[in-house]
């Protein structure tokens, strides 16, 4: 197939990676102090061998369980939950421990729900990423503010309305790669490695009424979503 006109073959032949998967439930009260092991484990939201990792910490203000396939994080005011990016679907395991908390302790004053992905697209090469980055971050207003400097990076942010009632945020920024391979002290002129970085936060407002039905609906949404910005991103390469 052949580059379209103004993309770099560098670029359509880019890789996009999934980073960072987590869902934050935000609440008000949070009963923290009920979040022992034990707890977990009679109420079923917590599996025998997950409640007897290592570097587990129960104290006050904080419940953390970091388990080979998740993180489990308690605070006053939030419920937290953090993913290897190569799970290939966190659905049951965030019904099970997130949605059973939410049974457990319906009367929780829960206020939203966030599910976030953070994924990076790296050209295959440097050498063409002005060009690129310029035609597809650049807006109008940004491009007064510049001049033609190829180390000047743009970036964008927008959000629309998703998943019946939620609210999806995309943020694409720019960042610079350490490259060890470049001898800085040569004289020759050199093109630094970019990755262009791109988290998406899915948000649900909660309330008393609509959490019983909307807090597991966006749990189930886990995949669907991780799909969906898994395509957005790569849609950056056509």
């Amino acid at each position: 197939m052949s580059a379209k006109p103004g993309l770099s073959k560098r670029v359509e032949r880019a890789e996009t990676t999934l980073v960072m998967s987590s869902v934050v439930i935000l609440a008000r009260d949070v009963n923290q102090s009920i979040f022992t092991t034990l707890w977990l484990v009679k109420n079923g939201i917590l599996l025998e061998e997950e409640a007897s990792v290592r570097d587990l910490v129960v104290a006050a203000g904080i419940t953390r369980v970091p388990t080979p396939e998740f993180e489990l994080l308690v605070l006053p005011d939030r419920l937290q939950m953090r993913f290897d990016p190569k799970t290939p679907d966190a659905t049951g395991t965030l019904n099970r421990v997130l949605g059973g908390i939410a049974k457990t302790l319906p009367h929780t004053p829960f206020s939203a729900v966030g599910l976030n992905f953070q994924h990076e697209l790296v050209p295959t090469g440097p050498a063409d990423f002005f060009e690129w980055n310029r035609r597809i971050f650049a807006s109008p207003w940004a491009l007064t503010r510049v001049n033609d400097d190829t180390r000047t990076r743009f970036g964008c942010n927008f959000a629309y309305d998703a998943y019946d009632g939620a609210r999806m945020r995309v943020s694409a920024g720019v960042k610079s790669q350490a490259d060890t391979s470049t001898d800085r002290a040569s004289s020759a002129p050199t093109h630094e490695p970019y990755v262009v970085v791109v988290s998406c936060n899915l948000h649900r407002d909660l309330s008393a009424d609509n959490a019983p039905k909307e807090l597991p609906r966006m749990l189930g949404l886990w995949r669907s979503v991780r799909d969906d910005t898994t395509e957005l991103v790569a849609s950056l390469r056509s």
